[in-house]
């Protein structure tokens, strides 16, 4: 069910996502992998607090999901909530330390806050393992400048 869900908003087609959503949503509202699927295209519709909803629902059912937490840390940040977030953000990123775009949006949160140092820490191991991607290149460059800048360089 929520494979269904999920697919078709990935192929850009949410109406459908939505009503098969609510359809199984029916059957089994407890379904976490479904509110989470909810939770992203209530955030697409810029229903951030209902997404956010979603997305902490997901997360007691499933506390250990990078995905939920992402979600979560995703609506904190939009509803103005940037320390929250960031706390969930991190969180996820210890439960994967792999999972390269928490890693970029954790730094970009960072950096938008001014926690520049955080910001180089947390997306320096990808800049050295990943040189040549230019979104990660990037990222760093901006996170070092803006850390020089604060130190007076």
């Amino acid at each position: 069910m929520a494979g269904l869900v999920h697919a078709a908003r990935s192929a850009g087609e949410n109406e459908l996502a939505r009503e098969r959503a609510e359809q199984y949503l029916v059957i089994y509202p407890d379904h976490a992998e479904l509110t989470l699927v909810r939770a992203e295209l209530l955030m697409l519709d810029s229903r951030y607090a209902e997404a956010l909803m979603e997305a902490r629902f997901g997360v007691t059912q499933m506390p250990r999901s990078p995905w939920a937490l992402t979600l979560e840390a995703q609506a904190l940040w939009e509803l103005g909530e940037a320390d929250p977030a960031i706390d969930r953000l991190q969180q996820a990123l210890e439960l994967d330390r792999f999972n390269l775009p928490v890693r970029m949006r954790l730094a970009e949160c960072l950096l938008d806050v001014g926690r520049n140092a955080e910001s180089v820490r947390t997306v320096a191991p990808a800049a050295r393992l990943l040189p040549e991607m230019p979104s990660v290149q990037l990222l760093h460059g901006r996170a070092v400048v803006a850390l020089d800048e604060e130190r007076g360089r």
